[in-house]
């Protein structure tokens, strides 16, 4: 997999990269570990890139439990604030930091 410098930092992800609105909304433990499964397929493949968002429903959570157990070090996730309400904004952030090991 080719690599990229993300930006001007000096952090490296793959070129490709895997979005998560519509592949990890799911709910149910099923559902959840066959997503676990497509974020597992996506590491070894080498995609290191993870886009996410709290309007993606469950994503942020299952990519988050995902990577809990294949590599949180393996991946580099992006993520949004979507909300012009502060009290809101400060929640997602908060959230999004639980999710992935206090790092995005």
């Amino acid at each position: 997999m080719q690599r990229r410098r993300l930006g001007r930092s000096y952090v490296e992800v793959s070129a490709v990269g895997l979005g998560t609105w519509q592949v990890l909304d799911v709910r149910g433990r099923e559902w959840e570990e066959a997503r676990h499964e497509v974020v597992r397929a996506a590491l070894d493949s080498g995609i290191t890139l993870f886009d996410s968002s709290p309007m993606y429903g469950e994503a942020e959570r299952v990519l988050g439990d995902a990577l809990k157990k294949y590599g949180r070090d393996r991946a580099t996730v992006a993520t949004k604030v979507w909300s012009s309400n502060d009290r809101k904004a400060h929640r997602q952030i908060e959230n999004a930091l639980n999710f992935f090991g206090g790092r995005v």
